[in-house]
C-alpha cells in the first residue's frame, strides 16, 4: 500500500522521518516521470516511423498511378 501524506500522523514523527518520507515520495515520483518520459520518447519514435512510411507509400502510389496512365 502506498503511504500518502494524509495517511500520516505527523505529530508522532521527528524531522528526519518527515524528510525520509518525502525523499522517498520524491524519488518514486522521479521514477514514474522517467518511465513516462521513456514512453513518450518511444511514442515519438513510432510516430516518426509512421510518418516516414506514409511519405514512402505516397511516393509508391504516385509511381503506380504513373504506370497505369502510361
Amino acid at each position: 500500500m502506498v503511504r500518502e501524506p494524509v495517511d500520516e500522523d505527523w505529530s508522532n514523527l521527528d524531522i528526519n522521518e518527515v524528510i525520509e518520507f518525502f525523499s522517498k515520495k520524491f524519488k518514486m515520483q522521479e521514477r514514474v516521470t522517467a518511465r513516462q518520459d521513456g514512453q513518450l520518447a518511444q511514442n515519438d519514435d513510432v510516430i516518426a516511423q509512421q510518418k516516414d512510411m506514409i511519405v514512402r507509400l505516397k511516393g509508391r502510389i504516385k509511381q503506380l498511378e504513373g504506370q497505369i496512365h502510361e
